[in-house]
């Protein structure tokens, strides 16, 4: 993994982190995104949700999504911050078994 690619802003309305482990978590809260912001076209400088929508892929190859292999939902929405933050430090520590 490169570090200088870490963290990633996506289209004003969220980011992405990648881990040293090869994976990523994708954290939206804007338009189209499944959160309050869903169906409300606002500006991006000031983005503010109670929610957001989640989704955990390999950072390379495929970009499979693997979301399901932490408890939820492929491309999880309304996700609150308490389990946003849980679901980065599950990701983070997480270690492909063979």
């Amino acid at each position: 993994m490169n570090k200088e690619k870490a963290f990633r802003i996506t289209e004003g309305k969220g980011f992405h982190m990648s881990f040293d482990n090869g994976l990523t978590v994708s954290v939206q809260w804007g338009y189209g995104n499944y959160s309050d912001n869903r169906n409300i076209e606002i500006n991006h400088n000031n983005l503010e949700s109670s929610c957001a929508e989640v989704l955990v892929y390999y950072s390379e190859g495929e970009q499979e999504n693997c979301t399901e292999m932490f408890g939820m939902k492929d491309c999880d929405g309304w996700v609150s911050a308490e389990r946003v933050a849980k679901l980065i430090y599950d990701v983070s520590i997480w270690r492909k078994t063979k």
